[in-house]
């Protein structure tokens, strides 16, 4: 909660073009339940959602497939971002946001980015 306390002092008062998203990629939590890394993600996402912004979770599908596996993370009212670095996006579920690679290049920026997909203009 007070993660999203945090994001929330960030952003006030900013009208916000995307969610706002909480990565649940962490190696402390790995060893955590299904349903307490869904009732940690339920936390950020109601306490966000309660102020007026779009929440989402972002994880790589490797999280997506054996972490986040809680009935919670199947909210639709819940971005989903995904990170696969391949050619194509093999997670089985809806999502939003597709992270494809970390090795773009953006002019006037020096070394790699990240890439993304926006797959659902509605966010």
């Amino acid at each position: 909660k007070s993660e999203a306390e945090h994001v929330l002092r960030l952003i006030k008062g900013r009208n916000l073009s995307y969610p706002v998203y909480f990565d649940m990629e962490d190696n402390s939590t790995v060893n955590v339940s299904s349903s307490m890394k869904g009732q940690i993600a339920k936390t950020f996402c109601d306490t966000v959602t309660a102020a007026g912004y779009r929440v989402g979770i972002y994880a790589n599908l490797n999280w997506w497939t054996n972490y986040l596996t809680d009935s919670v993370f199947n909210n639709s009212s819940w971005s989903k971002w995904v990170a696969q670095y391949n050619s194509t996006c093999d997670y089985n579920g809806k999502y939003d946001m597709w992270q494809c690679t970390d090795k773009g290049r953006v002019s006037e920026i020096s070394g790699n980015v990240d890439l993304n997909f926006l797959m659902d203009a509605s966010i």
